[in-house]
């Protein structure tokens, strides 16, 4: 089973990360699907999915709510994740 939509990189999750990730691999959840945010999330999804590799699938973006002025510099920072190869 797959999980399509979690932000388990956020700072909410903390104090309690690994505990959710423990709890979603128990009952039954393969993989798990982490829709960026905008660019500044990159390097904290980076990091998670390095500490559990093979559980998570990385997924670059610009959500609506965080465009604002200047998004440009957004899209094109996410758009050299992309071409690395390492985010969908």
């Amino acid at each position: 089973m797959i999980d399509t939509h979690a932000h388990l990189y956020l700072e909410a999750f903390e104090e309690d990360r690994a505990t959710v990730i423990e709890r979603s691999r128990s009952t039954g959840i393969t993989e798990v699907w982490l829709p960026g945010i905008d660019a500044d999330s990159l390097p904290a999804m980076e990091a998670l999915d390095k500490a559990n590799p093979g559980y998570f699938r990385r997924f670059a973006g610009l959500h609506p709510c965080d465009v604002k002025p200047g998004f440009s510099d957004q899209l094109q920072r996410i758009k050299l994740a992309l071409d690395t190869g390492l985010y969908a």
